[in-house]
């Protein structure tokens, strides 16, 4: 869980500039990987017709990693105490909310 739940904002803050922009990042973080390990349903244009599987992010917001209050249960964080710009905000799957700020959705 570690690399998930700050993978995103280490990438964007990272990669985004003028030759690198979200677009990039869909690609690099869900178009391709979903290709490579052959998922069909995952890494799709949005379009209708197509499965509702969604990250919202916010592009904006700014979040300090904190190792100690981590849903990971490694507390041995490259990334403690930095701050990045950039954070998912929703995930949805097949059009089911499944997380959202960082918590598991209920079932």
């Amino acid at each position: 869980m570690l690399g998930l739940e700050t993978a995103l904002a280490v990438v964007a803050d990272v990669m985004l500039g003028d030759d690198f922009g979200w677009s990039d990042i869909a690609r690099v973080m869900s178009t391709a990987p979903a290709a490579i390990a052959g998922l069909e349903q995952h890494g799709r244009p949005i379009a209708p017709g197509e499965p509702a599987n969604l990250v919202l992010i916010d592009p904006a917001a700014q979040r300090t990693i904190n190792a100690a209050t981590s849903r990971s249960l490694s507390r041995n964080n490259p990334w403690h105490g930095m701050t990045f710009t950039g954070a998912v905000h929703t995930t949805i799957l097949r059009g089911r909310v499944t997380a959202t700020e960082g918590a598991p959705a209920s079932c």
